[in-house]
């Protein structure tokens, strides 16, 4: 069997190499980038809002347990330690403290996943644009101490 015979064989058949319409593979990637831009948001949402709920779900569980410790700690007090500690520290502690896990739960995930997203984003600018991504990098960390002045200046005027 002749070379070309069987090259010409196989692309008939709708082998490997058979010729594919290019107006056609770009419409069906079309469709399936369209596709991705409906469902990753979507499940984006869905994720977000779990993992919201989770989290409220925990700090509640933290501030009880504050709560509780804060308070077992008042009724353990002595009277000399009463008479030097307010009321109103008291309930400071209370609010503040216990609003401090609230807080720390709601930004946690921000800080575990942070890094992540700026090594992935890191690679993706860097495969598309080469080497010039770390001359961003290096501008933006040169501009924190001038970012950090500006702010200086700016908080103590308030």
């Amino acid at each position: 069997m002749c070379r070309s015979r069987k090259w010409s064989h196989r692309a008939h058949a709708g082998g490997p190499d058979a010729h594919v319409d290019p107006a056609l593979a770009g419409a069906d990637l079309r469709r399936v980038l369209a596709l991705a831009l409906l469902l990753v948001p979507s499940v984006s949402v869905v994720l977000e809002l779990q993992s919201t709920v989770m989290m409220t779900h925990a700090a509640t569980a933290m501030r009880s347990s504050v709560s509780v410790a804060l308070f077992v700690k008042a009724l353990r007090l002595s009277p000399s330690a009463r008479a030097t500690t307010s009321t109103g520290a008291i309930v400071n502690m209370y609010s503040t403290d216990a609003k401090q896990c609230d807080i720390l739960l709601q930004i946690l995930p921000i800080f575990l996943l942070a890094p992540l997203q700026i090594c992935v984003c890191l690679y993706l600018l860097s495969r598309e644009i080469g080497v010039a991504v770390w001359a961003g990098v290096g501008f933006m960390i040169g501009l924190v101490p001038v970012q950090g002045l500006v702010f200086g200046v700016f908080f103590t005027q308030i």
